[in-house]
């Protein structure tokens, strides 16, 4: 199994929890020396050989790039050179002292009397002898001082040296009665297969991967699979595949579940499939199941087998629905419902199923979850956010991730306690939050699961899209940690990045590079993920969108469009409407955004003293939610009317600094919702004094067809002259 093999141990030395903080810095760093590491797998690293630069700097330089996107698992022993340990002075200790540090770096626990029994030390030996400058003893326990010397020492034992301290340990262990310890340490002592150590870590590594402990069962099933044949080697296969997705590793889950098909054990294959479309959907971009009859059991197989085909047709739907291929999601679906009947679920599988695919889709959903942590938590917090009541939904998933609800969720069966699970609802969290319109909230919380699971793999990517759209909202721009777990997604996660660059052209005061960016992603279809992200509706062609959003989303889409698209004429009667209407949005970031476009609109229609209400408006409310690159943004517009915002009790207003800026930037922006791409064309060589003449020369056009043009863009601007229209360029040139 190439680099997945024997080596790998299990890694379950104690590790402590790392400092968000210290992870989000270190991947800003390695990013500034070329090295694109995702958070979580850096925190892993981190809680693995602790945060020296150096050090760090070396392992992650010679990880594999697929081992630094945690795709695959990280190797055991770690590169970790002497040279970064300062134990070059390792030769002063005796053949025991050396012994007693190889027994602790292999064996799976830091109690002191393991370490006393297998080595013959003493107590005192430990602590006095020149050992002890390697060790913390305390209250019956001993570790490492540094953690990292536990990979150093596995990876520089001889052969002789770690069959001899695996076999002391595994003795230890049996006389004890802690069978999985023993056989563990016969699997990795032994020289040759030892087929009997499956009877006890098979139902060991199930049992972790049960409970959420998927790095380590992942290690255990792969060293039972170097030891067994048939059955139990499809087993081995088949738990550390599950486990591998359930860790974020995805190329490990295709490489060890692809195994299973299709000559493997059909118990096993049944339990690998749904597991599998998932890994090979996300690391591919595609569903690797082409045809559903070549996959789908017989009757002659039993219920166990269209159990698995139930979920893995169930898989298959919901991808379907992230993507938004809703026509391949109801082929699924309708596959679900059959194999659930078959498997005699009575709806335990299609229920969860078609509400997370309904829920994904935007359709109505089925009746009410009563089960499933997972399931039930995920689509019952949205539903509560659709319906009004974000705190609500919050609880929900507050409640399942920390385990107050333990009940089994017959879809997504093994699942429920994964750091996958975990990433999953933090994502609609931080979701929730971004409704709600907390975006300081909402950032703090995507940055802490960013260094906890794989953030970037639920929801097609959508955990890359927030992180993204909450760096813009608070920093302008996208930060170098983003930056680097979007470039540490796999392949089949590609989310797109043009409302990005709009946003952070628009934030910055280039609208025409904004409107740019918006263009090209409107050209494309304007790809979005399934459940709605705030972009920037407030600029470029309007398009219509199946996105699952909230109440005050869609009301505040409703008041762009109506602001951008009001004639000059109907503006005095939509306006006051409007403004009343913006009152009612509920979130301060999606009411800021109305109140910053109703400024900006007001002052270029010429009512000043109403601009400046609405941009002071959008300023507090941008504070308030903690979207600070919005808030500058809105004191740069203030700045231009001559409001500095630290003078606004009372004091006189400086005059109104009118900067010289390309005309056609603004208003290319400002105009391009209200005309067709040539009236847009015409009205700017307009702006720009050229007769009608030259315009047809130049657009090769009949002068006819250019008056035409200009006739309906008078109207469309309620303008009623080539003067009218220049000035009213400019103007909005001034105030964009």
């Amino acid at each position: 199994m190439g680099d997945t093999g024997a080596r790998h141990a299990a890694d379950a030395r104690p590790v402590g929890a790392p400092d968000a903080r210290v992870v989000l810095d270190g991947v800003s760093a390695l990013r500034a020396q070329g090295l694109v590491v995702a958070p979580h797998v850096l925190a892993r690293l981190h809680a693995r050989i602790g945060t020296a630069d150096e050090l760090v700097r070396h392992v992650v330089g010679a990880l594999t790039e697929s081992q630094r996107q945690g795709l695959r698992a990280l190797p055991v022993p770690l590169p970790v050179p002497s040279s970064a340990l300062g134990v070059d002075g390792s030769s002063a200790l005796s053949d025991g002292e050396r012994d007693a540090l190889i027994v602790l770096a292999l064996g799976t626990t830091d109690r002191l009397d393991v370490v006393l029994a297998t080595t013959g030390l003493s107590a005192e030996d430990l602590s006095t002898g020149a050992v002890g400058g390697y060790l913390d003893v305390n209250a019956g326990r001993v570790t490492l001082r540094e953690p990292a010397l536990a990979d150093w020492l596995e990876g520089s034992a001889s052969p002789a040296e770690s069959a001899s301290a695996h076999r002391r340990l595994s003795e230890y262990h049996a006389q004890e009665g802690d069978a999985v310890r023993a056989a563990w340490h016969v699997a990795r002592g032994a020289t040759a297969k030892t087929p009997a150590v499956a009877e006890q870590l098979l139902p060991a590594a199930r049992g972790l991967a049960e409970a959420g402990q998927s790095l380590i069962a992942f290690h255990i099933a792969v060293e039972v699979f170097d030891h067994v044949d048939g059955e139990d080697a499809d087993e081995a296969r088949q738990i550390a595949g599950n486990a591998a997705l359930c860790a974020g590793l995805l190329a490990d889950a295709v490489a060890w579940l692809g195994t299973l098909f299709p000559g493997g054990s059909p118990a096993y294959r049944s339990r690998a499939l749904a597991p599998l479309v998932i890994a090979e959907t996300a690391l591919r971009g595609t569903l690797p199941i082409a045809d559903a009859a070549a996959l789908r059991p017989d009757d002659a197989e039993g219920r166990y087998a269209w159990h698995g085909w139930a979920r893995a047709a169930g898989m298959a739907a919901m991808l379907s629905a992230e993507r938004g291929a809703d026509g391949a999601m109801r082929m699924w679906l309708s596959e679900v419902r059959d194999a659930d009947v078959r498997a005699g679920a009575d709806g335990a599988i299609r229920g969860p199923a078609v509400a997370l695919c309904w829920l994904l889709s935007g359709d109505e959903a089925d009746p009410p979850l009563e089960q499933g942590p997972l399931s039930y938590g995920v689509v019952t917090a949205v539903r509560l956010a659709l319906a009004g009541d974000i705190d609500q939904g919050l609880g929900i998933l507050a409640r399942h991730e920390a385990g107050i609800v333990d009940e089994p969720d017959a879809f997504l069966q093994g699942f429920e306690r994964t750091p996958l699970a975990s990433a999953y609802r933090a994502v609609i969290e931080v979701l929730l939050r971004f409704w709600q319109g907390d975006i300081a909230t909402a950032r703090s919380r995507m940055q802490e699961a960013m260094v906890s699971h794989p953030i970037g793999l639920p929801f097609a990517g959508l955990g890359a899209v927030l992180a993204r759209r909450l760096d813009l909202a608070v920093l302008g721009e996208v930060g170098p940690v983003v930056r680097s777990l979007t470039e540490a997604l796999p392949n089949g996660i590609r989310p797109d990045l043009l409302v990005d660059r709009a946003l952070q052209a628009y934030l910055a005061g280039a609208v025409q590079d904004a409107g740019v960016q918006l263009r090209i992603w409107h050209d494309r279809g304007g790809p979005s993920p399934a459940l709605a992200v705030p972009g920037l509706e407030e600029l470029g062609p309007h398009i219509a969108s199946d996105a699952v959003e909230p109440a005050d989303q869609k009301l505040s889409l409703e008041l762009y469009l109506r602001i951008r698209t009001a004639a000059q004429g109907a503006w005095q009667r939509e306006y006051p409407d409007i403004a009343e209407r913006a009152r009612s949005v509920r979130s301060p970031f999606e009411r800021g955004r109305v109140e910053a476009l109703l400024g900006t609109t007001c002052v270029i229609r010429d009512d000043r003293a109403a601009g400046r209400h609405h941009l002071l408006a959008a300023h507090s409310l941008f504070s308030d939610a903690g979207a600070d690159a919005w808030r500058d943004s809105v004191e740069r517009k203030l700045a231009k009317l001559g409001e500095q915002i630290e003078r606004l009790a009372g004091l006189d207003t400086v005059p109104i600094n009118v900067s010289v800026l390309d005309p056609m930037a603004a208003c290319r922006a400002a105009w391009a919702p209200l005309l067709t791409e040539r009236e847009l064309q015409v009205a700017m060589l307009v702006v720009d004094g050229i007769p009608n003449r030259e315009i047809a020369d130049r657009l090769s056009l009949s002068v006819r067809t250019v008056e035409v043009h200009v006739g309906r863009v008078f109207a469309k601007l309620d303008t009623r002259s080539r003067v009218e229209l220049t000035v009213l360029a400019h103007r909005t040139n001034l105030h964009v």
